[in-house]
């Protein structure tokens, strides 16, 4: 399974399964630590933090077809 970060437009983080398409919604103001470090580093920690749950809860689904 492939997991991928992706951009709809919203200001959500959107971690999204490159097989089935199923995707799920983070948002970081929902985070229940604070961030106190660069905001690129806190970032890119936090998109790691909701890849690394997506895969964690994902179980795929058979392909979408397109």
């Amino acid at each position: 399974m492939s997991s991928q970060l992706k951009d709809d437009g919203t200001l959500d983080t959107v971690i999204c399964c490159t097989n089935c398409g199923e995707e799920m919604r983070y948002n970081i103001s929902d985070r229940s630590t604070d961030l106190d470090g660069p905001a690129e580093e806190d970032y890119a920690n936090f998109v790691m933090e909701c890849i690394e749950d997506f895969d964690n809860g994902h179980t795929c689904r058979e392909p979408e077809t397109r």
